[in-house]
């Protein structure tokens, strides 16, 4: 996952069905759960050079109970990073990118208590050739 203003970087084929997992902390360092989340949401944006255009009309919601897990999760196909696990995954929406190019996602997490702190994600979509 990402620390301090270091971006998840990745690659996905457009129109496709993918997942952003991690392993996040609260601000004070300790794994987040369901508890301290009051809110995620989500923005899109194409990157057009230093012109980025959004993509979402407005922040988009994601279910904290189904991206947020009060355990860490342990599964070596969806977090092959370690035997520790992740504690967040977010199954991208199908529709989120429609083609190929570069991307970024803003996610939100707006705490029970605290300030809200994002978490980005910037992606190059790849174009499938049977599409």
């Amino acid at each position: 996952m990402s620390t301090g203003a270091n971006p998840i970087v990745g690659t996905v084929w457009e129109r496709s069905a993918w997942s952003v997992v991690g392993r996040l902390y609260n601000q004070d360092g300790d794994l987040i759960t369901q508890a301290m989340v009051s809110s995620l949401t989500y923005r899109v944006y194409q990157m057009q050079g230093n012109s980025p255009r959004e993509l979402t009309a407005s922040a988009q919601s994601i279910v904290v109970a189904d991206a947020i897990f009060d355990a860490l999760q342990t599964n070596s196909i969806v977090w092959p990073e370690d035997a520790v696990g992740y504690n967040f995954k977010w199954d991208v929406p199908f529709a989120t990118i429609k083609r190929a190019g570069k991307f970024r996602i803003e996610i939100t997490i707006t705490p029970a208590a605290g300030d809200p702190y994002p978490i980005v994600v910037e992606l190059n979509a790849e174009s499938l050739l049977s599409r």
